[in-house]
This record gives C-alpha cells, structure tokens and sequence, in this order.
C-alpha cells in the first residue's frame, strides 16, 4: 500500500512540474517574430536664424540600440518649399545617436524630416521648428494662403490602394508606368487618435506594394505613402478604411 502511495505521489509531482514547464516556454518570446525599428527625431522648437542647433535621430528595434543603420539623411524645407529643400547627411555619431548640427538662415516655420533605412526597414518620422520672432505669424499667414494642399506636389504619382486577401495592396504608377523598385512605407493613423503606424510595403511584382500586418487596424485610417527611390523622395496622402 505504502509503495502503491509512493507511485501515485511521483506521478503527481512529474505532471506538475511538465505544467510548470509548459507554462514558462509559453512566456519565451517567439524568436521568428521580426520586432519593428523605431525611431526617435529630436528637434528644439525653436530657434533664432544663426543661431547652431543639434538635431539628433535615435534609433533602436525592441531593446537592440541600432549603431549600423545602413542610411540616415536629414530633409530639412522651409514651408511650402519642399521641392527646394537640403538632404544632408548626419555630422557625427554617437553609437544609436546620429546628429545633424545646422544653422537657419531664414526667419519663419521649417519642417525636419529624417529618412533611416535600417535591418531592411524605413522609417521617416518628421516635425517642425519655427526660426525667428515671426516663425508663428508666418505659419499663420501661410496657413491661409495655401490651406494646406499638397496636390501640386504629387501630381507626377498616381496610387490605388486595394484590400485583398488580408493583405493591403499598394499600386503606383508615375506618369502612366508602373513604379518598380521603390521603397514604400506606410504612415497611418486613425481618425480620432494620435498614435503614428509605420507599415513597410514589400513589392511583389512589378508596381504592386503589399502589407501583410494589417489583421489588427480596424476604422477609418489618414494614410500618408512614402515613396523613395535614388533622388525620388515623395508622399501620397489618401484615406483607407480597414
């Protein structure tokens, strides 16, 4: 009987200690899950015109500080002037840090973009800098003048954007010909909410972009389409509902 109870009580004990095992390998992360980059652009809010500043891109994929991104270009425009804007390249580095020292020459509202192309990934997050005591009265006055239309800028692209087969399909063409070996990154943020996706698009035949991670966007999206290729730096903005 005693032997009987000895048995019982090691079988108990081996089928525990498999549950408990069980439960710690559903806690291992999933090494086949690629974790995206993320990128962190850090630009004062002001500045006077002469005056050097330190503009300054962070970036990093999960807790991996990234110290060989394969590009970083600052774009650097005045308002309403992207088509004369500065590509530059970062002035130093410090291991993920990648800094830009730059002066203003001109007074009024300047917009800084930062193309980082790292681990077979893009990002391009970007934010503005008013230059001088009439940075805002010039934003301003800008404002109604041009009400914010970009069309003019674009007019060389045309996109059609397509849900198909939970994936989302992405078609460009410049000037009637399909736009092949293009990088193709996706910024999306839902209507009501402030939070910025980024979504790379892989091209799967000539002309044709398509996004696989799309299973958890539901409601309706401002997308803007990054299109990057050599000299070719453009954006398409258009509204998607998933």
């Amino acid at each position: 009987m005693k032997k009987t109870y000895n048995y019982i009580l090691l079988v108990c004990l081996l089928v525990i200690s498999g549950c408990g095992q069980g439960l710690e390998n559903t806690g291992e992360k999933n090494p086949n899950v690629v974790l995206p980059i993320e990128v962190v652009l850090n630009v004062p809010e002001e500045a006077k015109v002469g005056e050097e500043i330190i503009i300054s891109s962070a970036v990093s994929q999960g807790e991996d500080l990234i110290e060989d991104a394969s590009e970083v270009i600052f774009e650097i425009w005045e308002e309403g002037r992207q088509d004369k804007g500065m590509m530059i390249e970062p002035s130093e580095q410090e291991g993920h840090l990648y800094k830009l020292t730059h002066i203003f020459e001109k007074e009024g509202k300047h917009h800084i973009k930062v193309h980082v192309t790292a681990r077979d990934m893009h990002r391009m997050p970007a934010t503005e800098i008013n230059i001088g005591a009439d940075g805002v009265e010039q934003e301003m006055n800008h404002e109604k003048e041009s009400n914010h239309t970009h069309i003019g800028h674009h007019s060389n692209f045309e996109v059609t954007t397509k849900i198909e087969n939970e994936n989302l399909r992405v078609v460009i063409e410049r000037e009637n010909v399909l736009f092949t070996k293009g990088k193709v990154t996706l910024e999306l943020i839902k209507n009501g909410d402030e939070h910025t996706i980024w979504l790379d698009a892989i091209e799967t035949e000539a002309g044709v972009y398509e996004v696989a991670e799309i299973a958890n966007l539901q409601g309706i999206f401002q997308v803007v389409i990054h299109i990057e290729q050599e000299m070719i730096h453009d954006h398409i903005e258009t509204e998607i509902t998933f």
